[in-house]
């Protein structure tokens, strides 16, 4: 199944390198989304920069919000 583009993200918190495509609401517009790291499983939030066709990965724990 094509998923279209894939972006290269860092891991915040391990530093490992992964590959994320766009969500749906990523696809409408909506910047953020969520994600779990595939090598520590800790939470990041997903940021889409429109403007430069970029994806960049930051922690969750950053916006104030508890797992």
């Amino acid at each position: 199944m094509d998923r279209g583009k894939t972006y290269k993200i860092v891991c915040p918190h391990c530093g490992k390198e992964q590959y994320a495509c766009k969500s749906m609401f990523q696809e409408i517009g909506i910047d953020a989304g969520i994600g779990t790291c595939l090598h520590c499983q800790e939470r990041m939030i997903l940021i889409y920069n429109q403007e430069n066709d970029t994806m960049a990965a930051g922690k969750w724990e950053r916006l104030g919000v508890n797992k």
